[in-house]
C-alpha cells in the first residue's frame, strides 16, 4: 500500500521504513514468487524514480513506527476482513494434494477392482510403498496363485494339495504343502491373526516370499519345452 501511495504521488527518492525484516528479505529474494511480493517487485521495476527501503527496530518509540503499530492493532477490531491476501504456492499445493487424496480415496472405496488389496489397505497413503514382487502377489491375490491362473489362463484353480481352491488365504493358512514353513517361521497363534498382521511380521514375510518363489519356478518350468 505504501509503494502504491509513493507511485500515485509521483514521489522521487522516497524511503519506506518498516520493522518487518521478513518483508524486506522477501523483496530481496529473487526466488520468492508470492503474488503480493511479485506485485511489489513489478511496481518497483516500472517506477521511474528511486524507492529505498529501510529497516527499523520495532517498539523503540519511533513516531511513524508507533503510528503504524496503532493502525495495525485497530484493524484487529474490525467486524470483517477487508484485505484479502492471495494464497501462497505452498498452501495451494497443500489444497490440491488434499483434494487429490479425497478423490483417490473415493475411487478406491467404490471401485469394483482391487478388492483384495482394499481388504488389507482400505485407506490410501502416499507414504506406504511395498515393492516386493512376491509379497505383492499375496496382497492382490494375483500372480502364481492357482485361482488367478484359472481366471486368466483357464488353468485348474484347485490347489495342488487337492483340498480347496488356491487363493491367498488357503496358501497362507491351510495348504499342507507349506506346513514346514509355518512351523519354522509363523507364530504359534497364527490362525488367530489376520493376513495383514502376518504380512507385517518379518519372519512370516520371508517364508511367504520363499513360497511364492517356489510357485513361480513351477509355473516357469511348465513353459519350458
Amino acid at each position: 500500500m505504501v509503494v502504491n501511495l509513493v507511485v500515485s504521488r509521483g514521489l522521487s527518492d522516497a524511503t519506506i521504513i518498516t520493522d518487518s525484516r521478513s518483508a524486506l528479505l522477501a523483496l530481496e529474494n529473487p526466488l520468492n514468487t508470492t503474488p503480493s511480493v511479485s506485485e511489489v517487485k513489478g511496481i518497483l521495476q516500472e517506477y521511474i524514480h528511486s524507492i529505498k527501503f529501510m529497516w527499523t527496530r520495532a517498539q523503540v518509540g519511533t513516531a511513524g513506527n508507533e503510528a503504524a503499530d496503532a493502525y495495525a492493532k485497530l484493524s484487529t477490531e474490525k467486524d470483517s476482513i477487508d484485505c484479502h491476501l492471495a494464497l501462497s504456492k505452498s498452501h495451494i499445493k497443500h489444497l490440491l494434494l488434499q483434494d487429490t487424496l479425497q478423490q483417490w480415496q473415493s475411487c478406491w472405496n467404490t471401485s469394483l477392482k482391487g478388492r483384495a488389496g482394499f481388504e488389507l489397505c482400505p485407506v490410501v497413503n502416499l507414504k506406504r510403498l511395498h515393492g516386493n514382487f512376491y509379497i505383492n502377489q499375496l496382497i492382490t491375490d494375483h500372480g502364481a496363485l492357482a485361482k488367478y491362473q484359472g481366471k486368466f489362463f483357464h488353468k485348474d484353480e484347485v490347489c495342488p494339495c487337492g483340498k480347496a481352491v488356491e487363493d491367498r488365504l488357503h496358501l497362507v493358512f491351510h495348504c499342507e504343502r507349506w506346513q514346514d514353513f509355518r512351523d519354522k517361521c509363523f507364530p504359534k497363534n497364527f490362525r488367530h491373526l489376520s493376513l495383514l498382521q502376518l504380512l507385517l511380521c518379518k519372519t512370516v514375510r520371508t517364508a511367504l516370499e520363499a513360497i511364492m518363489k517356489k510357485k513361480l519356478e513351477v509355473l516357469l518350468q511348465e513353459l519350458l519345452p
